[in-house]
């Protein structure tokens, strides 16, 4: 409530990673230029690349099943003992893909917040449970928060002008869980080496007024 982040180290052991990693795998090789529930970039090198997957139940029974496993619900709950798992809508689970050498496509996000074009006495509190499949570093792109900022009202600001405001970088090893607030401003700049491809699996949960006003499959931005 105060930063409007967590890092919790080890949530996940070795073994479920592994498994969570190869259903993405098959979620990444399933998907297709043109899915309206998937993102896509282009590389310098003029490759097409996945940046995002949403609603992974379409591909995974598995990282469905997640969306309800109690560690994510016992972290989420910290912010409200209402928050319910949005498996169904908000683009329900989801994985974030970075790739080096983007150039096209929205596979570097910039600042932002998750109710950016509206929508937060409909979606907020939201909140980010992150299961990191991958090393987080700077080399391998990596989650940005502006601390506490979720706490206040913001205007835009682009990389590096962030001045002397409270940035955290988040160093992540596979099996740690970030969390965050969607109106925490948060960013994943461009990985720095080449050969980048971290993954990272997000859950959204929110209050049951989110559910009164966003149908299933549907999300605050179709508007």
């Amino acid at each position: 409530r105060t930063a409007g982040y967590l890092h919790l180290k080890e949530v996940f052991d070795a073994e479920e990673i592994a498994r969570y990693g190869a259903e993405v795998d098959r979620a990444m090789a399933g998907s297709t230029p043109g899915d309206p529930f998937s993102w896509w970039s282009v590389d310098a090198a003029g490759h097409e690349v996945v940046t995002r997957i949403n609603y992974l139940g379409r591909f995974s029974p598995l990282l469905e099943e997640l969306s309800f496993d109690p560690r994510l619900a016992r972290y989420a709950r910290l912010a409200d003992p209402d928050m319910r798992v949005c498996d169904d809508r908000l683009d329900g689970p989801m994985v974030f893909v970075k790739h080096s050498d983007v150039v096209k496509g929205n596979g570097d996000l910039g600042w932002h917040v998750d109710d950016g074009i509206g929508g937060h006495p409909v979606m907020c509190p939201l909140i980010q449970c992150g299961i990191q499949l991958d090393h987080a570093t700077p080399e391998n792109g990596q989650l940005l928060v502006l601390a506490g900022s979720h706490r206040y009202a913001k205007h835009w600001i682009g990389w590096g002008k962030e001045g002397d405001l409270p940035v955290v970088s988040f160093v992540t090893e596979p099996g740690d869980l970030t969390v965050h607030f969607g109106d925490t401003m948060h960013t994943t700049p461009p990985p720095t080496a080449s050969g980048a491809g971290r993954r990272a699996l997000y859950y959204k949960f929110s209050l049951p007024k989110t559910f009164d006003w966003v149908p299933a499959g549907c999300h605050y931005n179709d508007a």
